[in-house]
């Protein structure tokens, strides 16, 4: 589909040239509901990392300000984003660059897998860092929380495997959520089985994954 840039800018920090997108939009028909909205985006590729691996994608950094779209977790366990291209169901590429930012965005989480309703995340900032020398994969996410679930969600992994099919991944996780509502998360929506059938409280957990599984716990 062809794509409208309203405005470009260059930019230069350090030995890192960048650009930056602006105003833009899809040209679809009237009728047609755009599968993702942006406001911004930002590219800058690291001239000194590219010397040394003499690979553009691994090199650069992208960032999407203002991002609207849908996540959903299939009842098969894999991970699609509405809007994203992949030749097999899962954007599997995204592992290939160094480092992607989701910021001052919005997005649709619909859990198929445990059949529960649509949640929406409002101020949902996410890093995405792959690591290319011991193949591990470096996330940070920090969120509002819809009203109903309590204030602010924050989650931290470093883990390996594919983050698009969940059973294969290993490593460490830290979650982080504060004044969760216990009317709201009473029928089983915390992680870990865990249940707040009333009042409300903060959560903060650590964990060691094997398998797509937690296998050792403390909060």
């Amino acid at each position: 589909l062809p794509l409208h840039i309203g405005k470009l800018a260059t930019h230069i920090r350090g030995f890192s040239p960048g650009i930056v997108l602006r105003e833009l939009s899809l040209d679809l028909p009237a009728s047609q509901q755009p599968p993702l909205a942006l406001r911004e985006v930002r590219i800058s590729i690291n001239l000194l990392q590219l010397a040394l691996t003499q690979n553009p994608i691994a090199s650069s950094k992208i960032s999407l300000v203002g991002l609207e779209t849908e996540i959903v977790r299939t009842t098969d366990n894999r991970i699609l984003i509405k809007g994203v291209p992949s030749s097999d169901a899962t954007p599997d590429w995204l592992l290939q660059g160094n480092h992607y930012e989701i910021l001052q965005s919005r997005i649709g989480w619909q859990d198929q897998k445990l059949q529960q309703p649509r949640i929406e995340f409002e101020q949902f900032n996410l890093v995405l860092k792959n690591h290319f020398l011991d193949g591990s994969h470096e996330l940070h996410c920090m969120s509002r929380l819809p009203p109903q679930y309590g204030d602010q969600l924050r989650l931290s992994a470093k883990m390996t495997g594919n983050p698009f099919h969940p059973d294969s991944l290993e490593g460490d996780v830290y979650l982080e959520a504060s004044n969760l509502q216990g009317p709201a998360l009473a029928d089983g929506k915390l992680p870990f089985q865990l249940h707040l059938d009333s009042g409300s409280g903060d959560l903060k957990i650590w964990s060691q994954w094997q398998q797509g599984q937690p296998y050792h716990i403390d909060g």
